[in-house]
């Protein structure tokens, strides 16, 4: 696989996942992803922000793998 099929791979999937998201909260506006050496994975979205729309709907992973 080059670069061009891997960054269309990723941006396929994350559109997914972003519907995911948008299925929890539809008015939601951001949602970040981590992976760190086969050992950490990291997901959120703004749920700390008490103006963010994400605030009711948190989004809280740190999963070790």
């Amino acid at each position: 696989m080059n670069r061009a099929e891997c960054e269309e791979k990723i941006i396929e999937e994350f559109k997914k996942i972003v519907e995911i998201y948008h299925q929890y909260n539809p008015a939601g506006t951001y949602l970040t992803l981590a992976y760190l050496d086969d050992d950490w994975m990291h997901v959120n979205n703004r749920y700390y922000n008490e103006e963010s729309p994400d605030y009711e709907f948190p989004i809280i992973v740190n999963l070790d793998i």
